[in-house]
């Protein structure tokens, strides 16, 4: 057998091994888990860490109950609330945006009264406004342009001072008694109290009243929302 001969035999048998060869399997991916973040502990946070997996429109009872019996058994209650802020926070993207940019100025359209071609103004009608006031703890936190209760109590002397005159006010402040430590968490839970009744501005008693207000405790901003709705009722 000649050379050419020996060499052409190698390579025929090397193609039937590699022909017989089972090819290898590949990898199946690792399957990634799912990173659960951690709910957000201030009101600022919770306005944006929406939308949620079934938010909104995406909401599906039979999936929701589907993911939470899969969950251990053994979880705390602030697992299942990290759980369900990933399952359900609502998306608050546009009201923050339309908080952020509310126009707090008013533009008069009508003759003054001492245009001698001025008709005579229309009856105004009875303008009551109650403004809320956050006093808990996270209002002694900063962002652009300062701390938050020091900006808060800017932006409601601005409001207030720009009320027509017939205009009656109220100013209306929570989570402002005990602490922001779970020590005082009921009772900070429980305190709001409007602490100007409403009737009409006044600059000066206006301001002491907002003026005497530090950051202090939690965030009961349900429950002062529906005290300014009876303060208004």
């Amino acid at each position: 057998m000649n050379i050419q001969w020996q060499i052409t035999a190698l390579i025929l048998s090397f193609v039937l091994i590699v022909g017989c060869t089972s090819p290898a399997k590949e990898a199946e991916p690792e399957k990634k888990k799912t990173e659960i973040p951690e709910p957000a502990e201030t009101v600022e946070g919770m306005l944006k860490e929406g939308p949620g997996k079934y938010a909104g429109k995406n909401y599906d009872e039979q999936k929701v109950n589907q993911y939470i019996k899969k969950l251990p058994k053994d979880l705390s209650a602030e697992e299942y609330y990290k759980h369900l802020v990933y399952l359900l926070a609502e998306n608050y993207e546009k009201e923050v945006e339309d908080l952020d940019h509310f126009d707090t100025s008013f533009v008069v359209d009508r003759e003054t009264p001492d245009d001698p071609e001025a008709k005579e103004a229309p009856k105004q009608k009875p303008l009551n406004v109650t403004i809320l006031l956050d006093a808990s703890g996270s209002m002694a936190g900063t962002v652009d342009g300062g701390v938050k209760m020091d900006l808060a109590k800017a932006a409601i002397k601005r409001f207030a001072s720009s009320l027509p005159s017939h205009a009656q006010v109220s100013l209306r402040v929570y989570g402002h008694q005990g602490s922001n430590q779970e020590k005082d968490k009921a009772k900070s839970c429980a305190s709001t109290e409007e602490v100007y009744p409403r009737s009409a501005y006044s600059e000066k008693k206006f301001n002491q009243a907002l003026d005497q207000f530090k950051p202090t405790g939690w965030t009961p901003i349900a429950k002062g929302m529906e005290e300014a709705y009876q303060d208004l009722k």
